[in-house]
Formats: structure tokens, C-alpha cells, sequence
């Protein structure tokens, strides 16, 4: 198994190639003559972890070069460093300023080059891990989410059909009772299907970008969010303005809605109320969506509320699990909405009485 990092020089000078293909031997190395013909490499699918940038090249230069791949979500997290004979304050400024990950000036002492492209690479191993780690634990609170909402239905079918069984073998099963066993079972099954239906496509892994239509999203995924908040004592408020719709990917804003309400239902298991609220806004704010989500379980305490969105940091205590972090959440909101999100404890009034929660709030660009 090849476990080697690939890295993509372009430079538009045989010379220097020859150079650093030497020098980065351990690597496995693409090379592109032109920023032309380094975009269709990338746009081929070709795997590239890093990318050593020259900026004076004909036609297209290194920066239009990086503005472009910044602009595109495909690409945009690749690191980008720059090789160049620029030194002036000017460029090494624009360069930083439009995503680059590094500045380098030819000539290079090789030793620079190797330990820069180096620690730059682990950076990226170390968010991959990062980023898997929260999959894995989004996949598992997936799955255990399921199994609290299937158990419900289930009981109610197994309940219905041993019921048919039973009046029949005492000779007591009636056409009416019969029809109405068997109208149960047939809308709990309904039930259980549209929840696979839910899963299997938030699952999916695609990147694709499409218009969402929030009333709509949490119309049709309301089981998968609350499940039956009747029998979790949870109220469920949802107040979306109308024909609010944003762009990016469907699947992995569900995702995130899941992670977030998750994490509100798992603190309501640490207190004791009567009263269970979770609520749901979104309002328009000119050409920004603004979505709050907050509940009255207490709130997060001010000792870790500025830390909440680390990698790997849980409020859960360990018999709980590790929880699904924050970091992914805030990762796909600035990522793939191009969005921003906040964390705060808040006071508000509900049913005239006094309540304290805490509340995400999310900013996203309006179509």
C-alpha cells in the first residue's frame, strides 16, 4: 500500500522541476508547466496533499492560480505554498492574504524546503484524523439515534401481531379489531421506512452543492431530529420565515442540524425538569440567514463554553461516550456554507416563566 504524500509543482521552468523532484524524492511528485495545466490536473481527480506554487508564470500567475482553487470547495483545502523569486513586502502580503499556507524565496536552502513541506503535511494528517475521529462518533450517535427511535414502533408492531395471534387462537379476534392490528402496524412500518429513507440519503457521500429550502428540510427530517418528542417530553418550537432557501450541500447540513439538537437533547439526560423546550429560528438579516437553535437545559459552564468547539472536546461525561464534538460542525459551516458560527448561554422567557439554555447560532449567505 502506497502511503506516500503526493505533491504538485508547477512551475513553468525545466530547471527548478528538475530541482525539486530530486530534493522531494520521498514523495510521489505531479508536475505542471502552467497554471492552465495545473487546474486540469486537479479538475482530473488527481490526489494532490500539497501544492509548491511558483507565481511569475505567462498567462496565468501563481496568484490567480491560488484564487481560483480557494474559490472552488473541491480543492480549496489543499495547502498552498509559495516558491518564487518575489520578495517584495507586496507579494509575500497578497500571498498570505489569498490562502497561501507558506511563502518561499528562490533560492531555497533545501533544508527550509523539506522542514516547511514537512510540518505543512502533518498539519494535514493531523486534521485528517481529526475530521475522521468526528465522523466516526457522527456515525455512531447516528446509529444510536436510530435505535431510540425505532424502539417505539417496533414495541407497537410486535405488540399488534402478537395481539392478532393471541385473540385468534382464543377465537376472539374480530374483523374490527383485526383491521385496526393491522392499520397500526402498517403506519409504524411506514414510520420505520421513512426513517431509512432519511438515513440512507444523509449518508451518502457527495459533495454536491444544492439549493435548501429550510422550512422544508426540517418538515421532512423532523423524525430523524426529534424523533417522538411526545415520548421524550421534549417540546419542539420551529419558527422559520418562509421561502428562506441558502446553497451548499443538503446531506451535510442535516448532518450538522443532527449533531447540534443531538447535543441539546443529551444535556436535557443531565438535569431534572419538567419542562423541555427546544427551539428553532431562522430569520433573514439582508442577504444572511440567521438560524438559531437553543433549549433551556441550564447551559454550558463559562469554564469550557470558549472551548467548545476544539478538537476532541466533550462536555459528556465518559460513561456517556466521547459525544460528537463541535470542531466538525464549525469545520462544515465555514467550509462548505461559507458561514459562521457562535456558541452562547442565554436567558429567555417561556410560558411566563424564566429559562436559561444555551444557543447556536449560525450565519449563512442567502441564495
Amino acid at each position: 500500500m502506497n502511503l506516500k504524500e503526493t505533491i504538485l509543482i508547477v512551475d513553468d521552468t525545466l530547471t527548478n522541476i528538475d530541482i525539486l523532484v530530486k530534493l522531494l524524492e520521498k514523495y510521489d511528485i505531479v508536475v505542471a508547466t502552467s497554471g492552465e495545466e495545473a487546474l486540469s490536473i486537479l479538475e482530473d481527480d488527481e490526489h494532490i496533499d500539497l501544492i509548491l506554487l511558483d507565481i511569475m508564470m505567462p498567462v496565468m500567475d501563481g496568484f490567480e492560480v491560488c484564487k481560483t482553487l480557494k474559490k472552488n470547495n473541491k480543492y480549496k483545502n489543499i495547502p498552498v505554498i509559495f516558491l518564487t523569486a518575489k520578495f517584495d513586502d507586496a507579494s509575500i502580503q497578497e500571498g498570505f492574504e489569498i490562502g497561501a499556507v507558506d511563502y518561499i524565496i528562490k533560492p531555497f536552502r533545501p533544508i527550509e524546503l523539506l522542514s516547511r513541506i514537512k510540518t505543512h503535511l502533518k498539519i494535514i494528517r493531523h486534521e485528517k484524523k481529526i475530521i475522521e475521529y468526528n465522523k466516526n462518533i457522527a456515525i455512531a450517535e447516528l446509529i444510536h439515534n436510530i435505535a431510540h427511535q425505532w424502539r417505539q414502533p417496533l414495541s407497537v408492531i410486535s405488540t399488534a401481531s402478537s395481539a392478532i395471534v393471541l385473540q385468534k387462537e382464543l377465537n376472539m379476534l374480530e374483523d374490527k379489531e383485526l383491521f385496526e392490528f393491522c392499520n397500526k402496524i402498517t403506519n409504524n412500518t411506514q414510520h420505520l421506512s421513512k426513517i431509512i429513507d432519511n438515513i440512507a440519503t444523509i449518508l451518502e457521500d457527495t459533495n454536491e452543492s444544492t439549493q435548501i429550502d429550510l422550512d422544508t428540510i426540517f418538515e421532512r427530517n423532523h423524525v430523524l431530529f426529534f424523533g417522538d418528542s411526545s415520548q421524550n417530553n421534549i417540546e419542539v418550537n420551529i419558527n422559520i420565515e418562509k421561502a428562506i432557501s441558502i446553497n451548499g450541500n443538503r446531506n451535510k447540513f442535516i448532518q450538522i442540524m443532527l449533531a447540534i439538537i443531538t447535543n441539546s437533547k443529551e444535556h436535557f439526560t443531565q438535569i431534572k425538569s419538567d419542562e423541555k423546550v427546544i427551539t428553532i429560528e431562522a430569520i433573514r438579516n439582508v442577504d444572511v440567514c440567521t438560524l438559531s437553535i437553543y433549549d433551556n437545559a441550564g447551559g454550558i459552564p463559562v469554564d469550557v463554553i470558549d472551548r467548545i468547539f476544539e478538537p476532541y472536546f466533550t462536555t459528556k461525561h465518559k460513561s456517556q461516550g466521547k459525544g460528537l464534538g463541535l470542531y466538525l460542525v464549525k469545520k462544515v459551516v465555514e467550509e462548505l456554507f461559507e458561514g459562521s458560527i457562535a456558541i452562547s448561554n442565554i436567558e429567555f422567557i417561556h410560558n411566563n416563566k424564566k429559562q436559561k439554555g444555551a444557543q447556536v447560532e449560525i450565519s449563512i449567505p442567502l441564495i
